[in-house]
């Protein structure tokens, strides 16, 4: 199906709610690796459905997102590992001569970008692989700047945000004093939690790895010889500043992160070194 229809679909679609799955064209979908919260895509997974495609088994379709403000095509939130397999064979395929193109089902909704974080987070701890400790603290911090932890305008117990998580309640006060430091003063003293505002900003572990994920990027593309495209690249990374200064606009101070200039161009340098 074509991204025009599908979009005209979503239009008539309950906000939030995906709707599918449909087919669609592979080369249609892109990936931000930005909302992949695990470090790296587990081989010995890719070979299972490797072997699962290849033998006609037919497995869940891909979750994709419009985020609201670039809706010219739908991202993974869900499928990482089947969407870099389909790629793969559609890849050998062409290399015998096969199609052009291949497609895939998937469903399809439009999120704004922090709750599309937040659901591509929360995929992840409904797999059966099992996430690293890091892994499992940018899922929580997704969680928090989605406004997960209030329940209107109170705050959720540590306890209830525990069970969310799979977590000891200890762990997530832990995690809330040392990446949400403003929001854990502020669930010490509830009658704050009705001042106001547009949630807390991204803590510096959710910065880094956002960098961190767009730098791996930008490694992929020159590996598989693409280094003469790097509109990919350039586009994610300025999405990614665009998002930091809105987020940092909201820290008390002079809202900047030492030795992060946002002021610096987004356009990658000939010679850029990956």
């Amino acid at each position: 199906m074509k991204i025009e229809a599908i979009r005209k679909k979503l239009e008539k679609a309950a906000p939030g709610r995906p709707i599918g799955p449909f087919e669609i064209d592979l080369s249609a979908i892109h990936i931000d690796p930005t909302m992949q919260v695990r470090d790296r895509l587990d081989k010995q997974n890719m070979h299972r459905i490797r072997s699962a495609y290849r033998a006609g088994t037919e497995l869940p379709p891909l979750a994709l997102a419009f985020v609201e403000g670039d809706e010219t095509f739908p991202i993974v939130l869900d499928g990482h590992h089947r969407f870099t397999v389909l790629e793969a064979l559609a890849a050998e395929a062409r290399l015998r001569g096969g199609p052009a193109s291949m497609t895939a089902q998937a469903t399809f909704v439009i999120l704004t970008e922090t709750e599309a974080r937040f659901q591509a987070a929360l995929a992840n701890t409904t797999h059966g692989l099992q996430l690293k400790p890091r892994e499992s603290r940018r899922v929580f911090a997704a969680y928090v700047k989605a406004g997960r932890h209030r329940k209107g305008d109170e705050f959720r117990s540590y306890r209830d945000i525990g069970k969310d998580m799979g977590r000891d309640h200890k762990t997530i006060i832990a995690w809330m004093k040392a990446d949400f430091p403003c929001e854990a003063a502020r669930m010490a003293e509830p009658e704050k939690a009705t001042e106001g505002g547009d949630g807390p900003p991204p803590p510096i572990v959710v910065v880094a790895h956002a960098m961190d994920a767009w730098l791996l990027e930008g490694r992929c593309l020159f590996e598989q010889g693409g280094s003469s495209d790097r509109s990919r690249l350039t586009k994610g990374l300025g999405r990614l500043l665009r998002s930091l200064e809105v987020d940092l606009a909201r820290e008390e101070g002079d809202g900047t992160i030492p030795g992060l200039d946002l002021e610096t161009s987004t356009e990658l340098p000939e010679d850029a070194d990956f």
